[in-house]
């Protein structure tokens, strides 16, 4: 997913010496280089803007996936500095320094927001051992875990993330119309409807199928968070 495209509405208060953060982004490796969009959107008809459209909700929900508070609004605005680090990590946390806060007083939570806060691996194998009939739906890659009552209940990504999958969709249907590649277009329009059920199989293959793609482009959570209950 691409991190550069998403701009933040939650405003971070950086926790992290200023000292800290020149450090973390020091550490970070360049990036390549990377052809402006609108010089690439002059030759595409605005089909690159509505991939970009489509990332943006994606990053939102990595977003939601990596960081509890994926919405703290009520806290002073970030500096420059923490906003890039923000921007880098899609969390408060920072992946290349053993997900130490840069803009958060609390440590990281062991299961990220894919688990309820405090489960532990030893607690979710103890369950799915006394109910073997939920081992499908717990283990499934693309569903976050939550309690329900006493029992744990396995919730499909495209119910999670309904609001920023329905907008990704409608991203590609409208990049899809404006196309020139007919090829191209047709794995558009695959690649919309596996974000609506968690089924990117298809979108896989239509991929392969495509002859010399000018867009290198793949739609799916092909970027794992390594969460401490579940490495």
């Amino acid at each position: 997913m691409s991190r550069g495209l998403l701009i933040f509405l939650a405003a971070l208060l950086p926790l992290r010496g200023a000292d800290g953060l020149d450090a973390a982004l020091g550490a970070l490796p360049a990036g390549p280089n990377v052809l402006p969009l609108r010089a690439f959107e002059l030759t595409r008809g605005g089909m690159v803007e509505k991939l970009a459209e489509a990332c943006q909700n994606l990053e939102l929900i990595y977003w939601a996936q990596s960081d509890l508070k994926r919405s703290p609004s009520t806290t002073p605005r970030p500096t420059p500095d923490c906003a890039a680090l923000l921007m880098i990590n899609g969390s408060r946390f920072d992946l290349v320094d053993e997900n130490k806060p840069f803009a958060a007083s609390e440590p990281v939570s062991p299961g990220r927001s894919l688990y309820p806060k405090g489960l532990t691996r030893e607690r979710i194998e103890q369950y799915v051992k006394d109910h073997p009939e939920k081992k499908a739906e717990i283990y499934n890659p693309y569903t976050v875990i939550r309690w329900r009552g006493n029992d744990l209940v396995g919730i499909p990504y495209h119910e999670v993330y309904k609001r920023e999958l329905d907008r990704a969709a409608a991203s590609l249907r409208d990049g899809a119309a404006l196309s020139p590649d007919p090829a191209f277009a047709s794995f558009f329009a695959i690649a919309r409807g596996r974000v609506a059920d968690d089924n990117y199989y298809a979108s896989d293959l239509a991929w392969l199928d495509l002859k010399d793609p000018k867009i290198d482009l793949i739609f799916a959570p092909y970027e794992p968070i390594s969460t401490i209950c579940w490495a």
